[in-house]
């Protein structure tokens, strides 16, 4: 029957619509997470070598602790730092502390101020670089969920007019059915289905039934 056949098709595409928007709102939140995760595990790595190195270099330097001591926690803070450069120019400050740290921590007073600044720069720059992920994230947060109000919009709207297509095209057809029906019953035998502006394939069941009707009527 070819309306029961379009009911299924309007239903399954209904359905589909519900999954693609699902789909499209986890989308949206598995792309986001993770990058800016990333981001940031990098940046908190870098200021937390960079913190180390500066307290090695400056506890060393005051004589808290020894140079033996000291170097090579700073040796491994910066090859830390290295491992994970992700912002623009800062490959750039790693080269100067390495280039300096030595003479640094022999206490050559101009190459110690250049490593500090170095290393003070290094921080700052992943700093800034994790603020920027934090407002990254809430904006593409706010857009994320704008986004799926914006789908739960839409999927309303489809769910209205499939709602409305379904009862033009198939619960007041019936209706009018049940009425003929129900009216020939209490004896209106003039009663027949209007079969004006129906969909083809209620249409074709009200006239059989209206030609039923006249058949019965005779």
């Amino acid at each position: 029957m070819k309306i029961a056949k379009s009911i299924k098709i309007s239903i399954w595409c209904f359905i589909l619509f519900n999954l693609a928007v699902a789909y499209c709102c986890i989308w949206i939140f598995t792309r986001m997470l993770p990058s800016i995760e990333a981001v940031m595990a990098n940046n908190e790595t870098t200021i937390h070598a960079s913190m180390g190195m500066m307290a090695m270099l400056t506890q060393e330097n005051s004589g808290l602790i020894s140079r033996v001591q000291a170097q090579p926690k700073f040796e491994h803070f910066l090859r830390e730092a290295e491992s994970c450069v992700s912002e623009e120019g800062e490959q750039n400050y790693i080269d100067i502390i390495r280039q300096n740290y030595q003479a640094a921590f022999d206490r050559k007073k101009l190459e110690f101020n250049i490593v500090v600044d170095a290393v003070v720069q290094l921080e700052r720059l992943n700093q800034k670089a994790m603020h920027n992920s934090i407002k990254q994230a809430e904006h593409m947060g706010r857009t994320g969920a704008w986004g799926i109000v914006f789908m739960a919009a839409m999927n309303f709207v489809a769910g209205l007019i499939f709602l409305h297509n379904l009862s033009i095209k198939f619960i007041e057809p019936l209706e009018e059915i049940e009425h003929t029906v129900s009216d020939f019953k209490k004896g209106n035998t003039m009663r027949r289905c209007v079969v004006s502006n129906q969909s083809m394939g209620m249409e074709k069941v009200m006239r059989n039934l209206n030609d039923l009707l006249d058949s019965i009527n005779k």
